[in-house]
This record gives structure tokens, sequence and C-alpha cells, in this order.
């Protein structure tokens, strides 16, 4: 079954999303969908590579309450990894 409803009546809005993540992963392993860079054939060497290019999407930098560093996003690249 690739639907299935997650019931979060009674639950705190912190479990309610955690309820509805864990439910998102198992439709993502369910079907078959990659879980990371890795698994979409990105090599690890290629991902400082990724930064000056995250960095320099202006729209979504101008947009983003905190202000990126390239560690930051290196960082994010690595746990997508």
């Amino acid at each position: 079954m690739l639907f299935r409803s997650e019931p979060v009546a009674g639950l705190s809005l912190r479990e309610a999303a955690d309820r509805s993540v864990e439910a998102v992963r198992r439709l993502s392993r369910d079907v078959g969908m990659p879980s990371g860079l890795r698994d979409v054939g990105v090599p690890e060497e290629a991902l400082e590579g990724f930064v000056q290019g995250a960095l320099s999407a202006s729209r979504l930098i101008t947009n983003n309450p905190r202000v990126p560093t390239a560690s930051g996003v290196l960082e994010v690249y690595r746990a997508s990894w």
C-alpha cells in the first residue's frame, strides 16, 4: 500500500510533524525514491563544487531568514549525501 493516512488528532504540533515526516520517509522508501545525493550518483568530491552555485542563487538567498555561509551550505550537502 503506497498511501496511508497518519492519525494526528490529539498530538502536539511537534508530534504531528514528526509523524508526518516519518510518513513521507516511508512513502519515499515504498516508491523507491533516492534518499540522498549519493543515491543519484553524485560523488562526494563534487559537493564542494556545488557550494558557489547555491550561494549565487540570489532569489533563494535573499528570501532566506538565515544568511548562508559556504561552510554551512557544504554541511547541508554533506548531510544530504
